[in-house]
């Protein structure tokens, strides 16, 4: 009887991200990475590659779906400046129910399971959720940049390694928080 052994396409997939970080050293760009592990899977194992791929395939997606969204919102934030929203806002009030379309089509987060409703049909619930979200990812993002502006004072024209220990800026880090 012939036993058929699995293969686990995740973990051998981690042995090939492993060995190019390996040989990037220390700085890398991740997309040029990730090119170098997909071209050595496509000439050492196309199989491996492919089951990963049809195992993550999903989440890959979805992750695409987010960035598509987060691209969108980004687009129309930079086309809407505040000038072109009130104008548009006062052509809406006068009847244009299209003036408001590129504000009323982007999609927000509105609850813990990710779920994303488009502006126009939200409610206050789904408004109070995206507020707090993004307060919350404000003062993360704000708090990071603090760290870091203090690390830069410390360490003037040095490196962050030449000056601290990992120990010691788990410590600082652990102060902030």
């Amino acid at each position: 009887m012939r036993i058929a052994i699995r293969r686990d396409p995740v973990r051998e997939v981690r042995k090939y991200v492993d060995d190019v970080l390996d040989r990037a050293g220390d700085t890398y760009i991740v997309g040029t990475l990730a090119a170098q592990v997909v071209e050595q899977l496509r000439r050492d194992d196309p199989g491996l590659l492919t089951e990963f791929l049809d195992a993550h395939a999903a989440s890959i997606i979805a992750k695409m779906l987010g960035d598509v969204i987060r691209i969108e919102r980004t687009r129309v934030k930079q086309q809407s400046a505040h000038r072109v929203f009130n104008e548009a806002a006062q052509r809406f009030e006068n009847g244009d129910t299209t003036a408001l379309s590129s504000w009323l089509d982007v999609l927000y987060v509105v609850n813990t399971d990710e779920q994303r409703k488009r502006l126009r049909d939200m409610d206050r619930d789904d408004l109070e959720f995206a507020i707090s979200d993004y307060t919350a990812r404000a003062r993360g993002n704000a708090l990071q940049a603090a760290f870091l502006r203090a690390l830069a004072v410390k360490v003037g024209a040095r490196n962050v390694g030449d000056v601290f220990t990992d120990d010691e800026i788990t410590r600082m880090w652990q102060s902030v928080q």
